[in-house]
């Protein structure tokens, strides 16, 4: 058969799958952390879905029939058969093109394996930023750059925006007094934030942060919300050391420690101190837009087919190791305190905040969750009630555990584990008809979680329903984590371990 003639078939087999999948009822991932979290599109780094029982072997969950139809099977088979034609053509094609040109492809998509090669890369940079630097906090740091993207986001049009004159250093003052370029930013949710790059120099030292975040923007009497991928470059002079998590929580002077009030030229109102760039803290030296995108949030009950719960799961580097030494710095046995990680916390967390998460409520899990996790949950679940719909995740099961990562520094300790799991995903309105998803067929899924916790802690489990601190009912936590009986905020970690980050399997880097 000539080339032209299966690129026409090709093209129109395209045509119809699309057109079919119009049509059709769809199905997406919207659980906690699934493509709500943060992604409107497809390339979310919290997206999922897929059904059949997990594998016991090689590190992979797979399995037979999978839901990729709006609880129905005209989907599946019709778009399998239809993408199996598309493939078939595309592979001839390949195939064909590349023995006549006797060339190779070379593909520029990042694979797995270099996401694995440059996580090693980094988690290497960082443990020697931590022997020059030994208050280095992962955790805290990107809380920190988590604060100063928001904060600066969120300042853009007022008078606060100075205040952050000593953490950027091109930051303009200035850049709403001109009316054509005003714009007001609200409604911040960081998905995802990861440090991709660090840079050991003589004399500074450089972190790069990758970002994912949406927000919504109004200017010129119109509103329109963006997702974004943004690099954010900082530095600071070799030699200074990070601030303990009281000053690195929470923006302030890095000299005297006072609640952040700056001159427009950097001086501290409290102490009176020129804070020069890089010489205390931490500084944004550049930022850069990766890509953006308008981002929709109507597709409430969309449902795309699962990505990566059929890879291999990645483990740290020496994972076993670096448990066994966890183990013995809290001086627990690794397998004892790994089965009751497993039931108290992991298992016992995932179907509390699934079961919140079903019914809208997230208010009952604000002391399992870190801030900008709450947030971003947050965000999605008012949509869901704005839209009066309600995604119900029905008959949760875990099948599987796996830890995969623990990292540890002077002030805090993080513990990643992969689950698998099941469960009845679905969309429905107030009358209670099913908009997309299934109540009948079981959507099988992983997803890697991260929990924190403060280093010296030694409780791994403890009645979720009271404050960690004062035992009091935990039903007055508001969104700023914070328990209206002590005064004492219980979701930083500093009590019990909180839920930090969700990330989908397609995405995970290690």
């Amino acid at each position: 058969m000539k080339l032209y003639k299966l690129l026409y078939i090709s093209v129109i087999a395209l045509f119809a799958f699309f057109l079919i999948n119009s049509i059709l009822p769809q199905v997406t991932s919207a659980r906690p952390g699934g493509g709500h979290s943060y992604s409107s599109g497809s390339s979310s780094s919290s997206s999922s879905s897929s059904s059949s029982s997990s594998s016991s072997g090689g590190g992979t969950y797979s399995g037979g029939s999978s839901q990729s139809g709006g609880g129905s099977g005209e989907f599946t088979w019709l778009g399998m058969l239809i993408l199996v034609s598309i493939v078939a053509a595309a592979v001839f094609i390949d195939k064909y093109v590349t023995n006549r040109k006797e060339a190779k492809e070379i593909l520029s998509t990042p694979t797995r394996e270099n996401f694995r090669e440059n996580t090693d890369k980094v988690e290497k940079a960082i443990k020697e930023l931590k022997k020059i630097d030994p208050n280095f906090s992962k955790t805290l740091f990107l809380d920190f750059a988590s604060s100063i993207y928001t904060k600066y986001h969120s300042w853009y049009d007022k008078p606060e925006l100075k205040n952050l004159v000593p953490y950027m250093l091109n930051v303009r003052i200035d850049n709403n007094k001109d009316e054509a370029i005003k714009k007001h930013i609200y409604n911040i949710v960081i998905g995802s934030i990861h440090i991709s790059e660090v840079k050991l120099q003589s004399a500074t030292q450089g972190i790069v942060v990758t970002i994912e975040a949406n927000y919504s923007v109004k200017q010129n009497n119109k509103r329109t919300r963006y997702i974004v991928t943004e690099k954010w470059n900082f530095f600071r002079d070799a030699g200074v050391l990070s601030h303990e998590p009281e000053k690195m929580r929470e923006l302030s002077c890095p000299n005297c420690g006072a609640a952040a009030n700056f001159t427009d030229a950097g001086v501290c109102e409290s102490c009176g101190t020129l804070i020069k760039p890089g010489e205390m803290q931490w500084e944004l030296l550049t930022s850069s837009i990766q890509n953006q995108e308008v981002f929709e949030t109507g597709g409430l009950a969309y449902y795309a087919p699962e990505k990566g719960t059929g890879y291999e799961t990645l483990f740290q580097k020496n994972y076993k190791n670096e448990f066994e030494v966890f183990a013995k710095n809290n001086n627990v046995e690794f397998e004892v305190w790994k089965n009751n990680f497993e039931t108290k916390v992991a298992k016992q967390y995932f179907t509390k905040i699934y079961d919140a998460w079903s019914t809208n409520n997230l208010n009952v899990v604000r002391n399992l969750l870190t801030d900008r996790l709450y947030e971003s949950f947050d965000f999605w679940i008012k949509n869901y009630k704005r839209k009066k719909l309600l995604n119900k995740l029905d008959n949760v099961k875990v099948y599987k555990v796996e830890f995969v990562k623990v990292d540890t520094d002077k002030f805090y300790e993080s513990v990643t584990i992969r689950i698998a799991a099941s469960c009845f995903d679905y969309v429905q309105n107030k009358e209670g008809k099913v908009e997309g998803g299934s109540k009948s067929i079981p959507r099988v899924f992983t997803e890697y979680w991260t929990f924190i916790r403060r280093s010296g802690v030694k409780i791994d489990d403890y009645d979720y329903s009271k404050c960690p601190n004062c035992g009091a009912p935990a039903n007055k936590i508001g969104q700023t984590g914070i328990c209206d009986y002590c005064d004492t905020k219980i979701s930083n970690g500093d009590f019990s371990w909180v839920l930090s980050i969700i990330t989908q399997d397609e995405v995970y880097k290690g």
